[in-house]
């Protein structure tokens, strides 16, 4: 099954993007200028993680991963309130049980 991602975030001119494809059960990361993007399948995900404050960086969603060479994706956002929707939207897709 190919990649088709519904829903897409990029964020910094391309630093940071996020698509999610719900029919192959699979994310799409970017986590920095020099990264390369990376498929992640849904299970692979352990956890789920949001921080809609502004105070000391952007608003994040961070995706823990079985992967030990790289276990953390922390994908920034301009909102708080776009964090939280892919929060949501992360959650749903995986009927995931969210922890803040």
């Amino acid at each position: 099954m190919s990649f088709n991602p519904t829903h897409r975030h990029s964020c910094g001119f391309g630093r940071f993007r996020l698509e999610l494809d719900p029919s192959s059960q699979q994310l799409l990361v970017k986590t920095g200028w020099f990264s390369t993007p990376q498929i992640i399948g849904f299970e692979q995900v352990r956890t789920v993680e949001v921080s809609t404050s502004n105070n000391i960086r952007k608003p994040y969603v961070q995706i823990n991963t079985t992967d030990l060479d790289r276990p953390q994706h922390r994908v920034s956002f301009h909102t708080g309130r776009g964090a939280e929707q892919w929060y949501n939207r992360l959650g749903a897709a995986m009927n995931m049980q969210g922890f803040r």
